[in-house]
């Protein structure tokens, strides 16, 4: 428990980590990655309050009229960049037609929290090369710098909504047996993504 809170403690960056060691079971013990995969959907939510304020200012102080039928107010799950509740529209089909959707709402200042996090890795990664150079052959230096690449476009829900349709695309137009969510592009901002609710 100790583990989990330090690393939720330490921010994001180091949260994204964690949830990569929980898959390695290659290099840490069983124990270590059995309590890492906690991190995985179980991150301490942001309040109600603040989701609330991000979807008035994405979809105007009507939105529960103009936009959602239904919002269940509890998460049904939390990660290190953002969160995710369940929630109805309705659709354009009919007055009667509804859609069970998925919202993913940025946690608070998270932009912030990732630049910050970096800077702090990319210090620590640039003492330690001066410090150690024997250290240089692990080319930490460009792991870092992919890994803020790929960390940086988390923090924008717009590009995991061109890659859902980059998958969706690339799996083909049978999707008998395995079902992916759709983002609903009229309702996508870089702080928040809608998508259909695939159980």
């Amino acid at each position: 428990k100790l583990l989990l809170w330090t690393l939720e403690t330490c921010g994001p960056i180091f949260l994204k980590l964690g949830q990569w060691a929980s898959t390695r079971r290659d290099l840490f013990a069983e124990e270590v990655c059995n309590e890492l995969s906690k991190l995985q959907r179980n991150i301490t939510p942001h309040s109600w309050k603040y989701t609330r304020r991000a979807l008035a200012q994405a979809f105007g102080e009507r939105y529960m009229d103009d936009v959602f039928v239904e919002f269940d107010q509890k998460p049904i799950g939390s990660g290190c960049c953002a969160q995710v509740y369940s929630a109805v529209i309705r659709t354009s089909n009919g007055e009667d037609d509804y859609l069970n959707v998925a919202v993913k709402v940025l946690h608070p200042g998270i932009a912030q929290d990732v630049v910050r996090d970096l800077n702090v890795i990319k210090f620590v990664v640039s003492f330690s090369s001066r410090v150690f150079p024997s250290l240089n052959w692990l080319s930490m230096r460009e792991a870092v710098d992919e890994f803020a690449a790929l960390m940086l476009m988390q923090i924008d829900l717009t590009g995991e909504a061109k890659n859902l349709e980059i998958f969706r695309k690339n799996f083909g137009e049978d999707r008998r047996k395995i079902v992916f969510p759709k983002p609903l592009w009229s309702l996508c901002s870089r702080d928040i993504l809608v998508e259909t609710f695939e159980n």
